[in-house]
C-alpha cells in the first residue's frame, strides 16, 4: 500500500485541518509520481473536502483556494482550476511577495502541466526562470512532469536564456 510506504504509519488524521490537508497534498503528489492515479485522485478529493469549508468561510483565505486549485488540476478539472488560480494570483502573485508569490506561481505552472496546458506553463516559466526559485534548467530538463515541453523550441530557448543568466 502506497500510504504505508510513503508515510510509514504516521496518522494523517492528527493535526489541524490545514495540516491534514497539507499531508493529503504531499501524499497525492507522491502517489501521482509513483503512477498510483486512483490513490492520487482519492487524496485530491480529500484535499477538497478539507479546504472547501475553509475557503467558503473566509473569502480572503488564498491558501485554501490554492489547495483547491491544485486538487482540481490533479483531477483534470480545468475550469475550476482556472477560476481558483486566478483568484489566488490576483491576491498573491509573484510581484506581491518575492518568495511566497514565486512558489505559488511555480506550483501553478506544475498544475498547468498536469492539465496539459503547456502554453500556460511556459508563460509562468518565463517569469520563474528570471528570478531566484527552485525552477531552473537542471531540474526542468530531468523532471518527467516537464517532458511534454522538452521538444518545444520556446521551452529550449527559455532554458538556454536562463543558463546565460546564471553564468553572468
Amino acid at each position: 500500500h502506497v500510504y504505508q510506504r510513503i508515510y510509514g504509519g504516521v496518522r494523517i488524521e492528527s493535526g489541524t485541518p490545514r495540516v491534514r490537508g497539507e499531508k493529503y497534498i504531499f501524499l497525492a503528489e507522491i502517489a501521482a509520481a509513483l503512477g498510483e492515479g486512483s490513490l492520487a485522485l482519492a487524496l485530491a478529493d480529500s484535499v477538497s473536502a478539507v479546504f472547501r469549508p475553509m475557503a467558503d468561510q473566509d473569502a480572503g483565505d488564498t491558501y485554501s483556494r490554492f489547495a483547491l486549485a491544485w486538487a482540481h488540476a490533479l483531477k483534470g478539472e480545468r475550469e475550476e482550476f482556472d477560476r481558483l488560480s486566478a483568484e489566488v494570483l490576483a491576491v498573491y502573485g509573484p510581484e506581491e511577495d518575492s518568495r511566497g508569490g514565486v512558489a505559488t506561481l511555480g506550483l501553478m505552472a506544475e498544475s498547468r502541466m498536469r492539465l496539459e496546458d503547456g502554453e500556460g506553463a511556459l508563460e509562468d516559466l518565463e517569469y520563474l526562470l528570471k528570478v531566484p526559485s527552485r525552477y531552473h534548467s537542471a531540474i526542468l530538463e530531468r523532471d518527467p512532469l516537464w517532458r511534454p515541453l522538452w521538444s518545444d523550441h520556446r521551452f529550449k530557448a527559455l532554458l538556454d536564456a536562463s543558463r546565460d543568466v546564471t553564468r553572468e
